[in-house]
């Protein structure tokens, strides 16, 4: 917004304080060919825990972090909707939400050393899609707010060191409005939204310099790509570093209208939970 970068990677929560911002989504992550421009969020819990989003209330809970779209923006708002109270801290016990106040309960559950706890970044373990659903592995929650992919990318012999030995089949998801939890697979029966993809953010009038940028370097680099030194969608030393490790491409976003793409349903969620002021990121109190 300041001008101090031509263009960032950016969550749906983030999309959404951006073209507050003036700033407008230019290109978006795809996942897979069924579902362009959007993922599933999705709550995902041990197989045989006997957690169903009916008792929810009173347990852990493992968040990717504060103000992210699976991760908190997407449940909280349908726990909000069901309860009508912001202080989340009355429904769950106990947590880790990456980017909370060191102080709060959701910040309990985090496993960061030192000034590190709670950060909203890697050097907080539990921070991220891997790091939530890592929180849910290691029993520092009984429920993980993750995208659908998650568990199969850190389980079947997938994902770091700590998943080698996990199975898909030992996790479940569990949705609102059903009494059982299902098989991960199920997740376009049961999931808590189709939310959409995380986006590549600039200026309204960088626009086709910055696609021509990305297309040159995803031609180069992407999974097809010409130079094999380097892989865009590959983080080595680390995760997620540039765009989301489950990225397959970059798609044109076809509109400079960031409501459009984020769509109504994601956008009365976030109205929604934003009644919530203590999670509401302060540049949002500046916006129009």
């Amino acid at each position: 917004a300041n001008g101090e970068a031509d263009f960032v990677s950016a969550d749906g929560g983030e999309v959404f304080t951006a073209g507050k911002c003036g700033l407008v989504p230019v290109m978006a992550e795809q996942y897979d060919e069924n579902t362009a421009f959007s993922y599933y969020a999705v709550a995902v819990v041990k197989k045989g825990s006997q957690v169903t989003w009916q008792n929810l209330q009173g347990k852990r809970s493992c968040h990717t972090g504060i103000g992210r779209t699976a991760g908190w923006n997407v449940p909280m708002s349908h726990i909000y909707n069901q309860t009508n109270e912001c202080n989340f801290t009355q429904f769950f016990s106990s947590g880790c939400a990456p980017g909370a106040d060191p102080s709060s309960p959701f910040c309990k559950q985090c496993a960061g050393i030192g000034e590190d706890k709670c950060s909203a970044n890697d050097d907080e373990p539990y921070y991220g899609y891997t790091g939530a659903f890592k929180c849910l592995v290691e029993d520092s929650g009984d429920v993980a707010f993750i995208k659908h992919t998650t568990v199969p990318e850190n389980a079947d012999g997938n994902g770091p060191d700590f998943s080698q030995s996990l199975s898909s089949a030992d996790f479940e998801l569990i949705c609102p409005g059903s009494q059982n939890p299902v098989p991960v697979t199920e997740f376009a029966s049961c999931n808590l939204a189709r939310v959409p993809a995380h986006a590549v953010i600039s200026h309204p009038e960088n626009r086709t310099k910055i696609v021509g940028i990305l297309q040159e370097l995803q031609n180069s680099f992407g999974p097809n790509g010409t130079n094999t030194r380097f892989r865009i969608f590959k983080s080595e030393g680390g995760r997620n570093l540039l765009f989301k490790d489950s990225t397959k491409c970059l798609q044109e976003v076809q509109t400079n209208n960031f409501e459009s793409f984020l769509g109504n349903e994601y956008i009365n969620a976030v109205r929604s939970l934003r009644q919530c002021t203590a999670n509401t990121p302060g540049l949002y109190f500046t916006l129009p």
